[in-house]
C-alpha cells in the first residue's frame, strides 16, 4: 500500500475516534451532568400531549419563521449547504390521482437558534428536547401537499483555507470575503450523517456532493455534540431552573481569569 494512502487511512481512523469519544463523553458524562442539574434530554415522542403541545407552540413562534425547505427536482439542484451546518435530509411524496411522485428535500436548522429547547417540568426540573428533533416532528408543515416518508440528519465539512500570512493584513477583508464564500462553494471533504439513515439517503447526498464512500462517516446521534449544543433556549421563560446557589447555571456569563503561572502572585 503507498505510504500517502496509509497516511490517509491512519488519519480517517484517528477522525473516527475522535467522534466515538465525542459521543462516549456525551453519554457518559455530559448528559449525567444535565440531569444532575435537572435538565432531562428526551426526545418529541416521549413528551406528554400536553408538552408537546407548548413545544409545538415554540416551534410555530420561534422556529418556523427561520425554515426554508428547499425540494429537489429536475428544476432545483441540490442546495450549497452551509459548512458544518445541520440540516436535514427527507424523502416527501405526491399523490394526484394514480401518479405518485417522490422527491429529495432539504432542510437546514437555523444556526441562529440554541441547539437544546427546554420546557419546566416542575420541581426546579426541565425537559429538553435537541432543536433537530423537534423540527423532525413537525416536517409536515413544512410540505404542504406531501407526505414525509422518512428523515434523517446530516452535516457536510467543506474545504476552507483560511489562513492569514504575515504581511498580508492588509488584504484581510478579501480573504475574509473569500472564506465566507468558501463555507457555501467550497469543495465538500466530509458527509456525518445519522447511522440510522436509509441507504438512498446516503447514496443521494454522496453524489450530490461528489463525495468517495470513504468520505461518509455514519455517526450516532445527535450530530456534532459540541460545547455550543449545550446552550438552552426557554421555552416558558417565566419558569427558571436554579442551581443550590441561586443562579441560572446554564445562563451563567464566562468570567475571565488569570492564570496562576501570570498572575502577579508569581512573579
Amino acid at each position: 500500500m503507498p505510504i500517502e494512502n496509509r497516511a490517509y487511512l491512519k488519519k480517517r481512523l484517528e477522525l473516527a475516534c475522535l467522534v466515538a469519544d465525542q459521543h462516549r463523553v456525551l453519554k457518559e458524562h455530559t448528559l449525567p451532568a444535565l440531569a444532575f442539574r435537572g435538565i432531562e434530554i428526551v426526545r418529541f415522542d416521549q413528551l406528554t400531549a400536553d408538552k408537546r403541545r407548548l413545544f409545538q407552540d415554540y416551534f410555530a413562534r420561534s422556529v418556523y419563521p427561520l425554515l426554508t425547505p428547499l425540494v429537489i427536482d429536475s428544476g432545483h439542484p441540490f442546495p450549497n449547504v452551509r459548512h458544518l451546518a445541520l440540516n436535514m435530509a427527507l424523502m416527501i411524496e405526491r399523490r394526484e390521482g394514480e401518479l405518485i411522485q417522490q422527491f429529495f428535500a432539504v432542510v437546514q436548522a437555523p444556526p441562529v437558534l440554541r441547539r437544546l429547547v427546554a420546557l419546566p417540568n416542575g420541581r426546579g426540573r426541565r425537559l429538553a428536547l435537541f432543536l433537530e428533533d423537534l423540527i423532525g416532528s413537525q416536517l409536515a408543515q413544512l410540505f404542504g401537499g406531501f407526505r414525509v416518508l422518512d428523515h434523517t440528519t446530516f452535516r457536510v465539512t467543506r474545504f476552507s483555507n483560511t489562513s492569514l500570512e504575515d504581511g498580508e493584513a492588509e488584504d484581510f477583508l478579501d480573504k475574509f470575503e473569500s472564506a465566507r464564500c468558501s463555507q457555501i462553494r467550497g469543495e465538500a471533504v466530509r458527509l456525518e450523517i445519522a447511522a440510522t439513515a436509509g441507504a438512498r439517503f446516503v447514496q443521494m447526498l454522496q453524489d450530490a456532493l461528489e463525495l468517495a464512500p470513504c468520505d461518509v462517516y455514519r455517526v450516532a446521534e445527535p450530530i456534532a455534540p459540541t460545547p455550543k449544543s449545550g446552550r438552552v433556549c426557554r421555552v416558558c421563560k417565566s419558569h427558571q431552573i436554579r442551581t443550590n446557589s441561586g443562579v441560572e447555571w446554564w445562563d451563567s456569563q464566562t468570567r475571565p481569569t488569570i492564570p496562576m503561572c501570570f498572575s502577579e502572585s508569581r512573579t
